[in-house]
């Protein structure tokens, strides 16, 4: 997944309806859903991962995605892949399409009956090794996969969506007429 996803649906601050809560680009912190003690538990990590191997933060721009089909064997998520995978509610994510050598348009996408998706994901801690008071650093990324039918012509990779129980990955239907800037046809 490329740019932006948005937020879990929540209350609008301007007029108290039910809409997207928030727009989170790479580096910025967002909800995701982990197990703490047994139980599933919400809190806020920054999206980029940072590795507790890493030597410093400076990595998370570099690992704001993981390609689910090699993230079992590459050194940066294997630990995660196994002990720290987390979902990330979201009513839509974001892809840029590329218009030209310079120009690209973000699309939008959302499911057709408007509930929020659950994206796969990975957490990890980091702790500064130069700062032995600092608090550890705790962030994610979102897996990605081929996307499916709706999203292969606007980019070649979408996030890994689980299913309302998160156990299976589904193609889902993603409607794509809500994009950013542009109007587009809906799809069946």
């Amino acid at each position: 997944m490329a740019g932006l996803f948005a937020g879990p649906v929540g209350r609008s601050a301007a007029n108290g309806t039910a809409g997207p809560a928030t727009a989170s680009p790479p580096s910025q912190r967002a909800p995701v859903i982990r197990v703490e003690h047994g139980l599933p538990v919400i809190t806020e990590l920054r999206w980029g991962l940072v590795t507790s191997s890493s030597k410093d933060e400076k990595i998370a721009y570099s690992l704001i995605n993981a390609r689910s089909e090699t993230v079992a064997e590459k050194p940066a998520f294997r630990s995660a892949f196994k002990k720290r995978r987390c979902l990330i509610p979201a009513d839509g994510f974001y892809e840029w399409h590329a218009l030209g050598a310079k120009l690209k348009q973000p699309w939008r996408f959302v499911r057709l009956d408007r509930q929020p998706f659950q994206f796969a994901g990975l957490w990890d801690h980091w702790r500064n090794p130069d700062d032995a008071d600092a608090e550890p650093l705790e962030t994610f990324t979102v897996l990605t996969t081929t996307p499916n039918r709706v999203a292969a012509p606007i980019h070649d990779r979408m996030p890994v969506i689980l299913d309302g129980g998160g156990a299976k990955p589904v193609a889902g239907r993603i409607d794509h007429s809500r994009n950013v800037g542009q109007s587009a046809p809906s799809l069946p």
